[in-house]
């Protein structure tokens, strides 16, 4: 039995292969990788009938130090999954003997392995051996064609039933369409490892007799051995091995299925596209919208400092105008005192000759009580001489009469009469009536 050697930096792990296994870091693999550098790896080794094949890869992988996504494994071959080294170790009951065979390297960087007769392990003998070792004559070849034929049309019929039946593709996440791709590539590792189960029986029985199945003598032995499990052989294998296909009749309906996997794949890959596609548009969509909420948002800026600048303005504005109004009324109400001091004056001025006639009338008073004498009554300054002496004089050089004189004072010289001062803050009177002696004034 076939081996891998996984080594982690841990310790190497061998882990024996019977049938599909699949390396990866899902824990639903068959063999999980815990290696951080093998996050979201996936390798898929398939068994065939010389070895295993490497398919199915996802994420760093590389054998033999060169990157591939197909390829058969010999011994020793070393597959590279990140940093952990996965080493193919084949039997010696299935090695190949060298210059048994011929390996092929094509152009597209696959390769292909034609192997001699001998060169075949005793577990995978082709049909036509088995047909000889049962003593069974193989079918015409008119025969095989035209069961080849049937066959054939039979598979494409079926494959188009079966992608009738799938849903759209356009309507699976690129998820589902990888799944279905597995799907079909593990139905067909299924049906090659029931096909080694019925050889395997069928030469058990032609050794010696199998408790599994009758002696294989008899022409339809093959049909018999088919029948023996029908959950191990399917009906396909049956029609194949009844009709007597070769392996290259095998290989042909295989490779059919492979390129209807294949063409799921791309159109998987195709929808994965779309999708990519689809987000991106998304995406530049709603880099085109944030775009244009920032363009409204500085337009609306804009808007906003506009309106506050012309708010400053007119705040300004009525700034000015309450400043203009306010020196207006400073200016009204120093015209409104100035005027009111004028009336002050006015009315002063209107008041004094008031006054002037009231000083008037009690000078005519104070004359009518008291008559003035003439001016020829004054007596000159030589003759004033009196036994009385010098109080006489005095009085008469004043302009009243003696003490004990009835004479009438002596009116001053252009009959302006003397008055008594004013008071602090009156104006003499400008305009005085003539005051004729011995008179009282008008």
């Amino acid at each position: 039995m076939a081996r891998i050697i996984v080594n982690e930096g841990s310790g190497p792990r061998p882990v024996d292969l019977d049938g599909v296994v699949v390396l990866g870091s899902n824990p639903s693999c068959d063999v999980v990788l815990t290696h951080r550098s093998a996050l979201g790896s996936r390798v898929e080794l398939k068994p065939l009938r010389f070895g295993y094949r490497v398919t199915a890869v996802k994420g760093e992988v590389s054998i033999n130090g060169r990157r591939s996504e197909m390829s058969d494994l010999d011994h020793n071959d070393q597959v590279q999954i990140g940093d952990v080294l996965v080493i193919y170790k084949q039997p010696e009951g299935d090695a190949f003997s060298p210059g048994s065979g011929t390996r092929t390297r094509h152009a597209d960087g696959s390769e292909s392995l034609e192997l001699s007769r001998d060169a075949l392990p005793a577990d995978e003998l082709s049909d036509a051996d088995v047909l000889a070792m049962a003593g069974l004559e193989p079918a015409p070849e008119d025969e095989q064609l035209e069961e080849l034929e049937e066959l054939e049309e039979l598979e494409e019929l079926e494959d188009i039933e079966e992608l009738e039946e799938l849903p759209e593709l356009e309507e699976l996440p690129p998820e589902r369409h990888a799944a279905e791709a597995a799907g079909l590539d593990d139905a067909l590792t299924r049906a090659a490892n029931k096909r080694r189960e019925a050889l395997r029986r069928l030469q058990s029985a032609k050794a010696g007799g199998s408790p599994d199945g009758p002696e294989l003598s008899q022409p339809g032995a093959l049909d018999a051995v088919a029948a023996l499990d029908e959950d191990a052989v399917s009906e396909l294998d049956a029609l194949e091995w009844s009709a007597g296909l070769t392996d290259a009749s095998v290989a042909q309906i295989l490779e059919r299925a492979q390129q209807v996997a294949a063409e799921q794949r791309a159109q998987a890959e195709a929808a994965e596209q779309a999708a990519r596609a689809a987000a991106e548009a998304e995406r530049q969509a709603e880099a085109e919208a944030l775009r244009l909420a920032a363009e409204q948002e500085a337009a609306r800026q804009a808007e906003e400092a506009a309106a506050a600048e012309e708010a400053a303005r007119a705040a300004a504005e009525a700034e000015e105008q309450a400043e203009a109004e306010r020196v207006a009324a400073e200016q009204q109400a120093a015209r409104e005192q100035a005027d009111a001091a004028a009336a002050e004056a006015a009315a002063l001025e209107q008041l004094e000759p008031m006054e002037e006639l009231e000083e008037l009338e009690e000078l005519t008073e104070l004359e009518a009580l008291e008559p003035l004498p003439e001016a020829s009554t004054f007596a000159p300054a030589s003759a004033a001489a009196s036994p009385a002496g010098q109080p006489v004089a005095a009085a008469a050089s004043l302009g009243h009469p003696a003490s004990g004189s009835s004479a009438p004072r002596p009116a001053p010289p252009g009959g302006v009469r003397f008055r008594r001062p004013l008071p602090a803050g009156r104006r003499a009177p400008t305009h005085l009536p003539p005051v004729h002696p011995g008179k009282p004034p008008a």
